[in-house]
């Protein structure tokens, strides 16, 4: 079963990706952002599944069951199909799970490194799940957890930025170094150094 709504802008290399509503009631939020893509520089190809997941259920994606589920089978289907080199997915949390996805133990409980929430909102980047990564390894996976609150208009705006980086971006290079050179920020350069790593860990591993 497929995603619904894709949308494909562009044409050529690089590939990118953009995947939303990927489980539960979260595309209620990211729609927010893959309604207003700033796709007016694109460079390349940019795909957008603005919700994967055609259900409400609810199943982390740092489960492995998750893949095995009838959005997670639609993710990897999307994945193979489109075959990105820049893949962005979008998330949604509630308050109460900042804590929990910013724990600094949280690679050792959940197997993915703890996000990082960008200065002045609660806008969180950081990886995808580290089952996706082993399955479909990417030289950029990125996610971004956007925070479900009555005004989210800050860090919707900060996506966004992101997202302009993503698609004017030429190479897998320009995507790392756009987003640090976006945000007057040397804790997210230092963090972008060391998830960069980590993701790239999975290419090689299936190199």
């Amino acid at each position: 079963m497929r995603p619904l709504g894709i949308r494909v802008y562009g044409e050529g290399g690089p590939v990118k990706l953009v995947a939303g509503g990927l489980h539960g009631r979260e595309w209620r939020t990211t729609r927010k952002v893959t309604d207003r893509l700033p796709v007016g520089r694109l460079s390349g190809t940019l795909v957008v599944a603005p919700r994967v997941a055609r259900s409400e259920d609810y199943i982390s994606t740092v489960r492995k069951e998750y893949y095995g589920s009838e959005a997670g089978r639609a993710l990897l289907n999307l994945l193979s199909m489109v075959r990105p080199s820049i893949y962005v997915e979008l998330h949604a949390y509630a308050r109460r799970s900042l804590e929990r996805l910013t724990d600094p133990e949280r690679i050792e409980k959940c197997g993915v490194p703890p996000f990082y929430r960008l200065r002045g909102g609660y806008l969180l980047i950081g990886s995808v799940s580290h089952h996706l990564l082993s399955l479909h390894p990417l030289p950029a996976a990125i996610a971004l957890e956007i925070p479900m609150k009555k005004d989210n208009s800050a860090e919707v705006e900060d996506a966004l930025r992101i997202l302009r980086v993503v698609c004017e971006a030429c190479d897998v290079e320009d995507v790392w170094r756009g987003i640090c050179e976006a945000f007057d920020d040397e804790g997210l350069r230092e963090y972008v150094g060391r998830i960069r790593s980590w993701i790239l860990g999975f290419a090689g591993a299936k190199a």
